[in-house]
This record gives C-alpha cells, sequence and structure tokens, in this order.
C-alpha cells in the first residue's frame, strides 16, 4: 500500500500485517482494515497492535505480547522478523482448520488428514501472492527479509533517481514552449504592425 524503504519502521504500525493476512485466505475475513490507519506515534501503533492481536492474531494462534509489541512499535532489529517468521508459520498451521463462524473466526478442526494436507497448501499459494513475484514472506526464509527488501529500496531509489531526470526534462522542454510562446507573439506583433503600416 506505499513504498517499502525499511522492514523494522514498515511494519511498526501493523497496518502492513493486516493487509497481508487480509490478503490470505481464508484469513481475509477476519481483517478489518478500515481499523487499522498508518501511525508515526507509538500510542496509536501500539492501538493498531492491541486491536490486531485480540480481533485476528489470537485466532490464528500467533499471540503478540505488549513487549514484543513495543519492540516492533519501536522498531527494535529482528523484532519484526521474528514476528513475520512465527505469522507465516501461524497462518500456515491454521489452515488445516476451517473458516465457519459469521464473525470471522476461525474453527480449526483436525479430522480429516487428507482435508487439512489440501487446505494446509492454500495459505502458502496465497501468501505468496502477496509479494511481487517468488520473493515474498512465504517462501523465502525471515533471515533473508533484510537482503530483500535492500534489493526493493535499491531499485526504488533508481525508480526515484530515473523520476528526477524525466521531471527535470520536463522542466527544461516547458521553458523551451514559453519561449516559443513569447517568440511567435512577438513576431505576430511585428506582423500585425507591419499590416498597419
Amino acid at each position: 500500500s506505499r513504498p517499502k524503504r525499511s522492514i523494522a519502521r514498515d511494519f511498526a504500525d501493523g497496518v502492513l500485517v493486516a493487509e497481508i493476512i487480509a490478503q490470505v485466505k481464508p484469513f481475509g475475513q477476519c481483517v478489518e482494515l478500515h481499523n487499522y490507519n498508518a501511525a508515526s506515534n507509538l500510542a496509536r501503533k501500539m492501538g493498531n497492535w492491541t486491536a490486531l492481536e485480540h480481533k485476528v492474531l489470537r485466532k490464528l494462534k500467533v499471540p503478540l505480547g505488549r513487549e514484543e509489541m513495543e519492540a516492533i512499535s519501536v522498531g527494535v532489529p529482528g523484532a519484526i522478523e521474528n514476528f513475520l517468521g512465527r505469522l507465516r508459520r501461524g497462518l500456515t498451521a491454521t489452515a488445516g482448520g476451517r473458516v465457519g463462524t459469521r464473525d470471522g473466526g476461525i474453527d480449526v478442526d483436525g479430522d480429516e488428514e487428507e482435508r487439512q494436507q489440501q487446505q494446509r497448501r492454500v495459505p502458502e499459494e496465497q501468501v505468496s501472492s502477496v509479494m511481487p513475484s517468488t520473493e515474498n514472506f512465504a517462501s523465502v526464509p525471515a533471515t533473508k527479509y533484510p537482503e530483500l527488501l535492500a534489493r526493493r529500496d535499491a531499485r526504488v531509489e533508481e525508480l526515484e533517481e530515473t523520476n528526477e531526470i524525466l521531471a527535470t526534462k520536463v522542466m527544461k522542454l516547458e521553458q523551451l514552449v514559453r519561449l516559443k510562446d513569447a517568440k511567435i507573439q512577438s513576431l505576430e506583433y511585428q506582423l500585425e504592425r507591419a499590416n498597419e503600416s
């Protein structure tokens, strides 16, 4: 939903985690994205994480304690990576259950082994679709996140530089157009004067 610069900073308010879970079937119906707003101060970040933990993460059996919430919110190195690893495992494990409640609760049912195995594959595919190409949180170990995000950051910087160059070219072309317009007006004025005389 927004350019990614630093995994610790970008995930600090919980919004991206909510968006990721919202994209993963059948868990998406547990997440009401309007409840999670981008935040820069600690209190609002903690509010997002508290709501996410209470309404969603508990159902996924991925509890998040207050200390861990604070660590993620203030960007403690490694905190979000550890949590994302647990979240991925939680999504995969809980896939053996089914969504059957009206309020979006997840009812984990382990009676049919074959059905469980089939359903376990779904979240991996869905989580994979959240991230671009094959480089995603579902298929890449947590230790690789910083490397992937660094590569993406480098690509973003490269595109921003290209954008700046193009913006400069556009500005120069606009200046040329204004100069030509002024010259045309001057010539038209001279032509009118010549015709009058």
